[in-house]
């Protein structure tokens, strides 16, 4: 027979006695709200600003050209990515460097921009050295949409 204290007994009881757990821990619930809420709370205060912390840091030791590396390499290598089926599913590679992608940030000077974004001088080809450059996100959503063909719908099919 298991000990009580293993994971094995443990869940063997809890598959026997389903209804019985379930109920008591509804019961719990209900008569322990407050407690139970107040927990969270203070747990909730305790470690929201160690968090906080955690991720400003993080966020301030990244220099402003990686998240356009890390998010143009996601959307070309990451089947899972919102945006893969434009870039990856389309047959777009990644073949920038990290080091690449700094050299492209000082030659365009991203210092000076507000949201560089790395963009693809021919939309039709890979990420490449001599096809990228930094630009200001504004400057790049009115470039994707002016280059864009107009379609026209002449009804039916």
């Amino acid at each position: 027979m298991a000990s009580h204290a293993t994971p094995e007994y443990n869940r063997a009881y809890y598959i026997t006695h389903q209804e019985k757990v379930k109920s008591r821990v509804a019961q719990y619930r209900a008569t322990h709200i407050e407690s139970i809420q107040e927990y969270q709370q203070k747990y909730y205060q305790r470690t929201r600003p160690q968090f906080i912390q955690r991720v400003s840091t993080y966020k301030k030791s990244r220099p402003a050209w990686f998240k356009s590396w890390h998010s143009a390499k996601a959307r070309c290598n990451n089947p899972r990515n919102t945006s893969y089926k434009h870039y990856g599913g389309r047959g777009i590679k990644f073949f920038l460097t990290q080091d690449e992608v700094k050299q492209l940030a000082i030659r365009d000077k991203t210092d000076g921009m507000q949201f560089p974004t790395l963009d693809r001088i021919d939309v039709h080809d890979h990420y490449r050295f001599d096809n990228c450059q930094f630009m200001e996100r504004s400057d790049n959503t009115a470039k994707s949409w002016r280059d864009c063909p107009i379609r026209v719908w002449r009804g039916g099919k």
